[in-house]
């Protein structure tokens, strides 16, 4: 896309040379008139069939340099045209996309869930259509939202007193969770190269389901994620410590370098989870479904694991210094 200065700059050098080659084109029809002349000069005194012939050939030869002239002369003009209809055109297309992200954003900033909704789709269909100019702003504004969502006129009165974390998650958060975990690899590429990582940090996910979402490299660090349904989700290179993950459920779930230390896993499902040599230092297990697991290497130094079911899970080279491990189950 040309750029201001650059138009500024090819504008400027248009005109510049347009005058050179004006005057370098009248000086030159001149010469060639001149030269011409004296080169013919000794046949304008003879018979007047020779004489019209040398003054068609002199006319001819004059012309053919001014027809020359000109068509450079609307060459220049033309490339002006394009060049001038090319910027306008993209300053249009900016400034019509500028403006469908504003008026997205604010609609995200309404206290009107419908019109809160509408915002999301919108931004959402901007992200996808232009990547490379706004999708990781909006994924920095849908991070935000959803660690401290707009005021909701439509929550009822009575739901005042309770606790917030206890509500369930909102309609909106959901959609642009969805619209964050089913983002294209392209763009999760564009992600990588900016070295750009979802930030979700104390977001309120209860009971949300994220199924079969791409959060790889995300930090959901205090986030309440309790009750959540992880199914085929991945969750590589993503910071979950501290995390509330209570009751949680993962199925088919991809955990490479995942952190989990100090994280709150109770009750969660992990049964047949591939967790080869992760974290789970400092982490509270109490009743954690480990059934058929792959925790071969993984740390459980002073986690709380009791009560947890751990039948039949690999267990080679696991490490539980200090571990609460009262009333596990670690049959087979």
């Amino acid at each position: 896309m040309i750029g201001r200065n650059s138009f500024n700059r090819i504008s400027s050098l248009i005109r510049k040379w347009e005058g050179a080659l004006w005057l370098a084109g009248a000086v030159g029809v001149v010469l060639i008139g001149g030269i011409l002349s004296g080169w013919f000069w000794d046949k304008l005194g003879g018979d007047t069939e020779s004489f019209s012939t040398t003054l068609r050939n002199v006319a001819l030869v004059i012309g053919g340099v001014a027809a020359i002239l000109l068509a450079v002369w609307r060459s220049r003009v033309s490339e002006r045209q394009a060049t001038i209809a090319q910027y306008q055109a993209e300053t249009a297309q900016q400034s019509l996309m500028n403006e469908r992200y504003q008026r997205g954003a604010e609609m995200l900033g309404s206290e009107v869930p419908s019109v809160r909704l509408g915002g999301i789709y919108a931004l959402e269909r901007l992200a996808v259509e232009h990547p490379n100019q706004y999708h990781i702003q909006i994924m920095r504004l849908f991070c935000a939202f959803v660690r401290l969502p707009t005021k909701d006129q439509s929550l009822e009165v009575g739901q005042a007193a309770i606790e917030p974390a206890l509500l369930g998650i909102r309609q909106d958060v959901e959609a642009i969770m969805e619209a964050i975990g089913s983002r294209a690899r392209s763009r999760i590429d564009i992600e990588r190269k900016e070295d750009f990582r979802l930030d979700l940090r104390g977001a309120n996910l209860h009971e949300a389901q994220l199924l079969d979402a791409d959060l790889s490299n995300a930090m959901f660090h205090h986030s309440n994620l309790s009750s959540v349904n992880f199914a085929n989700t991945d969750l590589t290179y993503s910071f979950l410590s501290y995390a509330d993950l209570s009751r949680a459920q993962f199925r088919d779930v991809n955990f490479t370098r995942t952190r989990l230390s100090f994280t709150n896993l109770s009750g969660a499902m992990l049964q047949d989870a591939d967790l080869p040599r992760t974290d789970f230092s400092n982490a509270k297990l109490v009743g954690t479904n480990f059934l058929g697991a792959n925790l071969s290497g993984a740390n459980f130094q002073d986690a709380k694991a009791a009560n947890a079911r751990l039948e039949l899970a690999n267990l080679s080279g696991a490490r539980f210094l200090r571990a609460d491990l009262s009333g596990a189950r670690l049959m087979g």
